[in-house]
């Protein structure tokens, strides 16, 4: 089967540089831009493996590389690049023999002699790729000296090209990528600082094109800059048992428990001899200022796009309670909202409101699931994007009672319309109800359950008083916390006085609600009887009107009321 790799394949010898850029050039042109090349196709993966052996060759010692221009080179490079973005076929490249080639061609070991020149920017681009699939080659990366060459580079070049910034920084973010085997805190933490500082103020500069796509032909531009200084962060406090998601206790059951990794104690500098939390907290500043004065973006861009989506990862991994070791028990307090600024709330609760509207604006439907199938946010599942927003909200409200305030202003509030079932409408509250009983979007549904958990002071009571036991059951059922059914309560809506119960205790409100539903029991005895009333033919409805008159008539002889039917209210005039 013939293909693009024949040319090069074919070629002997190789180190006729004209010929070589021939043939690379025709492999170029038909693959540039594929995802996919071989499959599974056994004829393809075979000559793709035959292809990068042929180059790994060349590129190696005494090879025909020697003879190439740096055109020629780099353009071999890129051949590399676009076929290890899969897997089959890619063995000899990704992996610990492969990376060697590559870190010698990008000037990073054994001495750094790194310079920006194409044929180095290239060979970084090929190991992103194979860190990207390997852990073996992310392992190699970082014990060969690679990834300290790298930072060091970028440490005493701050102010080197954007795209050499950009592609440092992805090789150090996936670098980290494995919490496990992350390699120490203090060798990123200087770098990660002077680039988070320096990206936050160049965004928050020029805001006005914070959002406008990379321009020249860029790789990025600063906010592309700060997202992976943010996921490096991330990933950091990851592997110092910073921010440990998930656990026993739900999406917040292993939030922030500062226990502290085993790994590196010895060789860590003083900033990490610290709590693991308070080691980061030099960034937490810096993070805050970016996330709250940075506005969410807007159409065309979704709005919980980056930076805004990696900030949220980071800042949900620092605490706000104080830490059981932490002197000041008001340090961590002081950090979020510092003078007593809840900017970050603030901003929250619109990305929230944005994110709603984006994705459910013009949704009137009570069906519990049927948001679950539409919403996307840039063409990520509305499940995978929210989650996360909704955690940290969980985590202020939880630390702080003034942050826990304003957000149960906007997300739960006295004055809910209670005229209509709670899940029904596409205002903030009404939503949140709804992802309560989802049933597709598991992270969001816990999520968001934890969030109203949480603004109605952990109790399960008030939740459910608020939201209606039928929202709230599956969700406390899970917690451990599901209360006895609400007294009186049969589950039926209509005139049955016992389905609703006088809610003295409903948010101090007095609300006559049905605590199934948290419906008005008034609102929901008018819509069954609106809805039994246009289920009757024209026929039944001419007999319910006869039955009215015939009562006004009866009331009327026994005297006990005087009432007007409408033929009394016509006047004589229109008698027969």
């Amino acid at each position: 089967m013939d293909s693009a790799m024949d040319p090069f394949i074919d070629l002997n010898p190789k180190s006729d540089s004209a010929k070589a850029d021939q043939a690379l050039s025709s492999l170029l042109a038909r693959y540039a831009n594929a995802q996919s090349i071989v499959g599974s196709n056994p004829d393809l993966v075979s000559k793709k493996r035959r292809f990068i052996d042929d180059v790994l060759e060349a590129l190696g010692p005494n090879g025909a590389a020697e003879k190439w221009s740096p055109a020629v080179v780099t353009k071999a490079l890129d051949c590399l690049k676009v076929l290890c973005r899969e897997t089959s076929g890619s063995e000899f490249i990704i992996c610990e023999e492969g990376m060697q080639v590559l870190i010698k061609y990008a000037g990073l070991v054994p001495a750094l002699t790194f310079s920006e020149k194409p044929v180095e920017t290239e060979s970084m681009k090929v190991m992103i790729n194979c860190l990207r699939h390997s852990p073996e080659c992310r392992s190699f990366y970082h014990t060969s000296s690679a990834l300290s060459n790298s930072i060091a580079y970028l440490h005493d070049h701050p102010t080197t090209s954007i795209d050499t910034r950009f592609l440092i920084l992805r090789l150090m973010f996936l670098a980290t990528a494995d919490p496990s085997a992350a390699p120490p805190t203090s060798l990123f933490f200087p770098v990660v600082t002077n680039a988070l500082k320096a990206g936050t103020y160049a965004i928050l500069g020029n805001v006005e094109k914070a959002y406008e796509p990379p321009r020249g032909g860029a790789l990025a531009n600063e906010v592309g800059i700060v997202s992976e200084v943010l996921k490096i962060v991330f990933n950091l406090m990851l592997s110092e048992g910073v921010g440990e998601i998930g656990g026993s206790g739900g999406p917040l059951g292993g939030l922030l428990k500062g226990n502290k990794s085993s790994a590196s104690v010895n060789t860590m500098a003083e900033h990490d001899r610290m709590s693991p939390a308070t080691s980061f907290k030099p960034l937490l500043p810096v993070i805050l200022e970016l996330y709250s004065k940075l506005p969410p973006a807007h159409a065309p861009y979704p709005p919980l796009s980056p930076p805004h989506s990696h900030a949220i990862h980071a800042l949900m991994s620092f605490p706000v309670s104080p830490l059981p070791s932490a002197a000041d028990d008001e340090a961590w307090i002081d950090s979020w909202f510092p003078g007593g600024n809840y900017a970050v709330v603030q901003q929250s609760l619109e990305i929230l409101e944005r994110v709603i509207a984006h994705a459910y604006g013009g949704t009137d439907s009570a069906a519990p699931g049927s948001v679950d199938e539409r919403p996307t946010i840039g063409g990520q599942k509305v499940d995978d994007v929210l989650s996360p927003l909704l955690i940290l909200m969980t985590h202020l409200a939880a630390g702080d009672r003034r942050a826990r305030e304003m957000m149960r202003g906007k997300i739960m509030p006295d004055d809910i319309d209670r005229s209509k079932p709670l899940d029904k409408g596409s205002a903030i509250p009404n939503v949140m109800i709804r992802f309560m009983t989802s049933v597709t979007m598991n992270n969001v549904r816990e999520s968001a359950s934890e969030l109203l958990f949480e603004l109605s002071g952990a109790d399960a009571s008030v939740l459910c008083e608020y939201v209606g036991y039928g929202n709230a059951a599956g969700f406390l059922f899970h917690k451990g916390l599901l209360p006895n059914r609400p007294s009186g309560a049969s589950g039926t809506s209509g005139d049955d006085a016992s389905s609703t119960m006088s809610g003295a205790t409903l948010l101090g409100r007095g609300q006559d609600v049905n605590p199934i539903t948290g419906e008005s029991g008034e609102a929901e005895r008018q819509r069954a009887a609106q809805a039994e009333w246009e289920a009757m033919t024209d026929e039944e409805k001419e007999r319910e009107g006869e039955k009215l008159l015939v009562l006004f008539e009866r009331l009327n002889r026994t005297g006990i009321i005087k009432v007007a039917t409408p033929t009394d209210a016509a006047g004589p005039s229109s008698r027969t």
